[in-house]
């Protein structure tokens, strides 16, 4: 992340997920529990784009408003996350480890549009000027576009009209955007042998991946000529044990290496 962008307000403000520095030593910091999103009937567009993103409640929390307050964090927006995205990537970074407050929301976005444009999904608005809120019809989807405001808010603009302030019913999301299923360790992928338990206590996007290496080969696969080869094999066989990881977008080179290192730290430990 780039300092300038933090100070002009546009990226979030910390890196950490530590409560914010410039609290009053007395104040108990914050408790992310205090403010589960799964307790909400309604999202916010960006609660709903980080769950399609990353289908992650916590990085959900970190888009809700009054969570971001408690941590001194600016208002976010698709903006907002989406620099932040890009700039991680350019940095080498993992944005799904590194950073809470940032993912792939444009991404995220059209994935919301098609199901919207597919009537799979009910999205709310207030409509500008007439003040009421509305939902948004599958022709809205086909043929609006997104535009932001000065204050860097999201609006959809369907000819004359503007909507703004877009929310998603909870338990719709999740019905089309379902949280990955847990896997066993002895599951399909590794039922024909005992295969022990594999490194623990990662990242989320490590750790699906690290599962992966050590469930289906139990060391770093070799016989690749292309490490690029090698995570997308990875990535496949990830993709076989959690299925719903299947309209995401491949993991950072950074994760995949990370992973990597962390089955062979493990095997080294137990003596492989």
């Amino acid at each position: 992340m780039t300092q300038s962008l933090r100070q002009s307000g546009v990226l979030p403000l910390h890196e950490s997920t530590e409560p914010d520095a410039a609290l009053p030593s007395s104040a108990p910091p914050p408790n992310i529990t205090d403010y589960d999103p799964m307790r909400m009937p309604v999202w916010t567009l960006l609660m709903a784009l980080a769950w399609i993103a990353t289908r992650d409640a916590e990085r959900v929390t970190w888009q809700r408003d009054e969570w971001r307050r408690a941590n001194g964090l600016p208002e976010g927006s698709i903006l907002a996350v989406s620099i932040g995205a890009m700039e991680g990537l350019e940095d080498g970074d993992d944005e799904d480890e590194d950073d809470p407050t940032v993912f792939r929301a444009l991404d995220a976005f059209d994935k919301l549009k098609a199901a919207g444009e597919g009537d799979e999904i009910e999205v709310y608005a207030m409509a500008l000027g007439r003040n009421e809120p509305v939902t948004l019809r599958p022709l809205d989807w086909t043929y609006g576009k997104l535009s932001f405001d000065s204050r860097y808010d999201e609006v959809w603009r369907v000819g004359g009209e503007y909507y703004h302030t877009m929310t998603v019913g909870r338990e719709n999301l999740l019905r089309v955007f379902p949280a990955p299923e847990p896997v066993s360790p002895l599951s399909d992928a590794s039922r024909d042998h005992e295969v022990g338990t594999g490194p623990q206590g990662l990242g989320q996007t490590v750790q699906v991946l690290a599962d992966a290496i050590w469930y289906t080969w139990q060391k770093v696969p070799d016989g690749f000529p292309r490490r690029e080869d090698r995570f997308k094999a990875i990535w496949d066989a990830a993709k076989g044990r959690q299925p719903a990881l299947r309209d995401r977008n491949m993991p950072s080179f950074d994760s995949f290496e990370r992973a990597e290192k962390a089955v062979k730290e493990h095997l080294k430990k137990d003596g492989r």
